[in-house]
């Protein structure tokens, strides 16, 4: 999808289940803007995976804080964990990815509404499947410097998270905790 630079809100999808809406991104588009290597070692996109748990939500701050100082693009990203229901045809189970999938977007709302009040551009992306891998596909998408997570996520209340685990054991991407 192109994105026009003028443009204060925009959808898209990714393989048939991702919304993606752009807000704040003035004069360039922020997926395409640099090569896919940054030589210089500055941040200029940062993806933040949020959930509804604390974890992710001082994440989100910390995010916001480092796309501020370093004037960065921040994606924020909301995954519906789709591992244990497999993918939805037309079924009940379409529906109740949809209602988390409206969860996601209020979370994703808040995000951006803190980022946009710190002068960050900003681009929301919900989608569903496995989060790991929806995670490493988006950071791979967009190109990001860095990859900004919770300690645990809404599921996980005692113990490091597994996608947390995962993407600091398999991502070359540095991954902040």
């Amino acid at each position: 999808m192109e994105q026009r630079p003028d443009a204060s809100e925009e959808e898209s999808t990714r393989g048939g289940h991702t919304d993606r809406q752009s807000r704040g991104v003035r004069g360039r588009d922020s997926r395409h803007s640099r090569p896919s290597s940054n030589p210089s070692g500055t941040i200029d996109t940062v993806l933040v995976p949020v959930d509804v748990s604390e974890h992710a939500q001082r994440a989100a701050a910390h995010a916001i804080a480092l796309a501020q100082r370093e004037g960065a693009t921040l994606h924020a990203l909301y995954v519906v964990d789709t591992r244990e229901m497999g993918e939805p045809a037309l079924s009940s189970m379409e529906i109740v990815i949809e209602e988390r999938k409206d969860r996601g977007r209020k979370v994703l709302a808040a995000v951006a509404e803190t980022a946009e009040k710190h002068g960050v551009p900003v681009e929301t992306i919900c989608c569903h499947g496995d989060p790991a891998e929806e995670i490493r596909a988006i950071a791979d998408e967009i190109d990001s410097d860095l990859i900004i997570v919770g300690k645990r996520g809404e599921t996980h209340e005692y113990c490091e998270g597994t996608v947390t685990r995962e993407l600091l054991r398999e991502d070359d991407r540095v991954v902040v905790v």
